[in-house]
Formats: C-alpha cells, sequence, structure tokens
C-alpha cells in the first residue's frame, strides 16, 4: 500500500544544480535524486543494469556529470541513458544502450519538494499528480507556506523497535505533553488542547503554544499563529511536517518489518535564518528530544503489543486523530484489495 502512493525523497534546494544529488534509501531500495543536464529532478534506483552494483556510495554530493558503474564502468548520463559500455564491440556486440536505461521511480517536483513512488513495477511513466494526492485545500495551504524558497539545513536517520503506524501516531494527539515531554517541550505548550481536522486521508493538527494566550490583549488583525502554535501536518501515510515561524522538520517513518521501522527526519529552514547556526542547534536538539521520548515510548508499546496484555486500545475523545487515521489506513488496504 505505502509503495503505491508519493514519499517525499529530498526537499529540491538538496539538487539545486544539475549535477546535485542525494543517495539514500526508500523502503528498502536504494535510490539517487539528481538534477540531470536539463535541469528536471529525477528518481533513479542506484543499481548498475549490468550486474548490480550500487553506482554510487556517497549520501550525497554535487557537480556530478555522469553514473560511472564502479564494477566494470558502465556509464549513464544523468537523465539515466546508458553512454558507454567499455569493450562493448566484443564483449556485448547485440546490445542496444538505448535498451538498458538506469531504472527509474515516476517522480513530481511540487511544494519544494521531490515526489516519488516508489514501485518500479507499477505503472510505467504514471508521474505522481501531487495536487491530487494532496486535495485542492491542502495544496493550496502548502502554496501558501512557499516552501520551495526553504534551503536544506540537516537530515538524520536511524532505526527503532516499533511498528511504523504507531511512530505516526505519536503525532496526532497532544494528551501525553504535561507527561511524557515533561521535561523537554512541555514548557511551550498548553496542555491537552489541540485542533485536528481531515483532509481526505491527510491531517492537520495545531498545537498552540502558551504564549497564543497573550494574543487576547492584541487586536485581532495583528494576530499570527506561527509564532504561537506548532502546525502539524500528517501526510498519508508516513509523513509528518512540524511547521514553526520559520523552519520546518519533516519526520518520515518507513517500515522495515512488522516490527521495525526506519525513521527520518530532514531539517530545512528559510534561507536569511541559516547563518544562526547555534540557533538552529539548540532547536533541533529540543525537537530531536521530544522525538526520542516518543518513539521510545512505542518500543515500549511494541512490546506491550506482543504481551497481548489488551485485546484492544482505547482512544479518548482528544485523541479523534488516531481513530481517524486507523479509518485512513483500512480504507486505503481496502481499495488496494479492490485493485487486487
Amino acid at each position: 500500500m505505502i509503495r503505491r502512493q508519493p514519499l517525499i525523497v529530498a526537499h529540491a534546494s538538496e539538487i539545486a544544480q544539475p549535477g546535485d544529488y542525494v543517495a539514500k534509501d526508500l523502503m528498502g531500495t536504494p535510490v539517487i535524486v539528481v538534477r540531470d543536464e536539463q535541469g528536471k529532478a529525477k528518481v533513479h534506483i542506484n543499481v548498475c543494469r549490468h550486474r548490480g552494483a550500487a553506482l554510487l556510495q556517497e549520501s550525497e554530493g554535487s557537480g556530478l556529470s555522469r553514473f560511472r558503474c564502479p564494477y566494470h564502468g558502465w556509464c549513464y548520463q544523468l537523465d539515466g541513458l546508458l553512454t558507454n559500455v567499455p569493450d562493448q564491440a566484443r564483449s556485448f556486440p547485440n546490445l542496444d544502450k538505448a535498451d538498458r536505461p538506469l531504472t527509474s521511480l515516476p517522480c513530481a517536483e511540487h511544494h519544494g519538494f521531490i515526489w516519488a513512488i516508489p514501485d518500479p513495477l507499477g505503472e510505467a511513466g504514471a508521474i505522481p499528480d501531487v495536487p491530487a494526492f494532496l486535495g485542492p485545500s491542502l495544496d493550496n495551504e502548502f502554496a501558501a507556506y512557499g516552501f520551495e524558497e526553504y534551503t536544506y539545513y540537516r537530515r538524520e536517520s536511524w532505526e527503532g523497535a516499533f511498528n511504523w503506524k504507531s511512530g505516526v501516531e505519536q503525532f496526532l494527539e497532544n494528551y501525553h505533553f504535561a507527561v511524557l515531554h515533561r521535561d523537554s517541550t512541555n514548557w511551550l505548550f498548553i496542555h491537552n488542547l489541540a485542533l485536528c481536522d481531515r483532509f481526505e486521508r491527510h491531517f492537520r493538527g495545531v498545537a498552540p503554544k502558551r504564549s497564543i494566550r497573550d494574543l487576547a490583549n492584541q487586536p485581532r488583525e495583528h494576530w499570527s499563529l506561527r509564532p504561537n502554535a506548532t502546525i502539524i501536518y500528517t501526510i498519508f501515510p508516513v509523513a509528518t511536517f512540524f511547521v514553526e515561524k520559520s523552519h520546518f522538520s519533516l519526520l518520515q517513518i518507513f517500515p522495515i518489518g512488522p516490527e521495525r521501522s526506519r525513521i527520518e527526519i530532514t531539517h530545512v529552514a528559510g534561507q536569511d535564518q541559516l547563518s544562526k547556526r547555534p540557533f538552529w542547534e539548540a532547536n533541533i536538539d529540543l525537537f530531536k528530544a521530544a522525538v526520542n521520548e516518543d518513539l521510545e515510548t512505542c518500543e515500549t508499546m511494541q512490546a506491550g503489543f506482543r504481551s497481548r496484555a489488551n485485546d484492544y486500545l482505547m482512544f479518548g475523545r482528544n485523541e479523534i486523530g488516531l481513530d481517524q487515521y486507523r479509518r485512513c489506513i483500512e480504507d486505503a488496504l481496502d481499495t488496494e484489495i479492490q485493485q487486487a
């Protein structure tokens, strides 16, 4: 089900110029996100079409003019076309290089992100329709942020011993802030108060900060939400955006197995903010501390699920996002079954 959804693989600023690239794991598939000679974003599987060796080992870079396999030297253009096979006349006399380009994933650039569908066996050439995927309301809301004007700052990833759905659900309610985050971020937020809106299979949550109370003494035309709340978008099925005043963090939780997930966080900020390195490092440390508290709890929950102590779980009225998210998963799985 997840492999048929558009997933975010990079921010556009990571591949700002032709030859810029990011190499990473996407749902167990090694991929290269690159901007080609024509300035188009491409997502190739990081596998040579000869014997399957990885083309790139470095996780990111710039100034790339071609892909050259380190095993036998087969070369490809940045758009994936095979251009050179050493000693082809003797070794592969019947090979038409046009028939052996890199295997690519359908991708699109939208709202400053590179989106890809991680299913190389899916419908050939099916470009992700990201506006339709987000829906008109959410698509317009993302456009208003101008995410394409932001700049990549840092990425980090690690693995956790929990089911991916539990990880995503951690950020659909703030009932736990006062207890779980009492020593990290709780001082910022109003306890157990949040707004949750559903957009088809996606969600927008608003976690108000304590400073929002000060707006009561200001004229309404001076009110501003972003400095006084964290706006949290859950983009089905694995992504969560945390939008702050002048930056945002993208958290994605990918399944590795039933009880293991890979976590990836990408931090992006306004270009004029990047010089404030001590501020960003402190901000990231605080954010990461809270995320670690959430995901470490997921690991204890996974052990609890395995124990079979509960035959069902309870969602309170203040946890409606969790119930709705589960319904979205069930709906997506039903669609998969019907199309099978």
